[in-house]
């Protein structure tokens, strides 16, 4: 996991323990000491652990020399990866897994004087990225009119502009789409951003984000309600039972005195309802712009037998090819392979925990540089995607279509 500012604080060496708190005044820190120590266990990859930690008062002070260091705070992310994420991922998923980055060399420009816009972090494995971003207003007012508070999954990424450049500025091809969040009685907007890159290498790029305005409902009568369930893809959706039945609406309707003009489906929060709602547009205008890094510490990779290639190649001319397992996926390639190259992945594809936990394994069909598999707790992926987080440390062996291509 990438060592950051805020892990550095429980990693200093002990001589910074000597400073009195109550007796000492910002100006007789050794900002240069603090200083080296922080940028040493950055670069030494938090792997020296054994530094004494040192006590809560003292973090007031070393915040305040970082601030000195580095001209801002804003910059920097804080908390933890469930605690911004955490809403994102699928049940049982770890997510602290990945790390949380501050996104470098942060630009943000608002023609809204009104709003403070904030990279709450990113995170992920350089094939996958997720990012947030905090929207409040300045006199903490309500950024969205109280009362809408609902937003479709499928309504909103019309308004959202993205740009991903690689570390030559090339543009690199990407999927994406967003998903926002409101909070503290609509005080607190968050856009969550997920990216999955399919041409190209985002390391050391750049990534460019824009909003202008975005729709909202206000749900005034909800007629009918379920939970998405995690159906396979493939599934015949009658049978899963995803939608209501036409009598069962029109009974609905009759109950309430609608026309099924006046109602509308809107799915959210892993939730289908079909319901009399208002759509109202709001303006919501920045831009974000931030580099993107993650680490490869904890990632499995390794090269592919000849017995396990004709189960995952085509043909068996692929050479110096490889898998990587990363805390979002496995990926595969290989010397001569394109992505006309791989077999099907069957419902034999799986990946073993320590603890037995299995995920299955299904391709991304939109992966041009070799084969991408995502974790699922059902064969073939779920419908509605799930987005699973493991610990690679706690692999204990990997499957593709039968064959055990990696063991522990």
């Amino acid at each position: 996991m990438k060592t950051t500012f805020k892990t550095v604080f429980n990693e200093l060496d002990d001589e910074l323990m000597d400073i009195d708190i109550t007796n000492t005044k910002a100006t007789d820190i050794d900002v240069e000491k603090i200083k080296g120590e922080v940028l040493m266990r950055i670069k030494d990859n938090g792997k020296n652990n054994n530094k004494k930690k040192f006590s809560k008062k003292l973090t007031v002070i070393l915040v305040a020399a970082v601030i000195l260091m580095a001209g801002t705070i804003g910059a920097f992310a804080t908390g933890s990866v469930q605690q911004i994420f955490g809403r994102l991922f699928h049940n049982g998923s770890q997510p602290n897994a990945l790390g949380l980055y501050d996104g470098g060399n942060i630009e943000v420009r608002t023609n809204d004087d009104s709003l403070d816009i904030k990279l709450s972090g990113v995170t992920g494995d350089g094939e996958k990225l997720y990012s947030a971003i905090e929207i409040t207003k300045k006199d903490g007012s309500a950024v969205i009119e109280k009362g809408y508070d609902t937003f479709s999954d499928y309504s909103n990424f019309e308004h959202f502009k993205t740009e991903y450049t690689d570390s030559n500025g090339n543009k690199i091809k990407v999927t994406d789409n967003c998903r926002y969040v409101l909070e503290n009685d609509n005080r607190t907007l968050t856009v969550y951003l997920t990216s999955m890159i399919y041409e190209g290498k985002l390391r050391n790029g750049r990534v460019t984000v824009s909003l202008e305005n975005l729709d909202v409902f206000r749900i005034e009568k909800v007629l009918a309600s379920m939970d998405l369930p995690e159906i396979s893809i493939g599934s015949d959706p009658e049978t899963a039972k995803v939608w209501f039945s036409d009598e069962e609406l029109a009974q609905k309707r009759k109950e309430f005195g609608l026309t099924e003009e006046e109602c509308i489906y809107i799915d959210h929060d892993n939730k289908r309802e079909y319901c009399k709602a208002d759509q109202k547009n709001f303006a919501i205008d920045f831009t974000v712009s931030y580099d993107f890094d993650y680490s490869d510490e904890y990632f499995i990779t390794q090269t592919l037998n000849t017995e396990s290639i004709p189960k995952i190649f085509e043909t068996t001319d692929i050479q110096y090819a490889k898998f990587t397992v990363t805390p979002l996926g496995i990926y595969i390639e290989g010397e001569n392979a394109d992505n006309h190259s791989f077999k099907a992945i069957d419902k034999d594809s799986r990946i073993v925990l320590n603890d037995n936990t299995t995920y299955y394994l299904y391709a991304y069909e939109g992966y041009s540089e070799g084969l991408s598999l995502n974790y699922s707790t059902v064969p073939k992926g779920s419908v509605y995607g799930q987005l699973n987080v493991i610990d690679t440390r706690e692999v204990k062996s990997v499957i593709i279509n039968g064959e055990n291509i990696y063991r522990k």
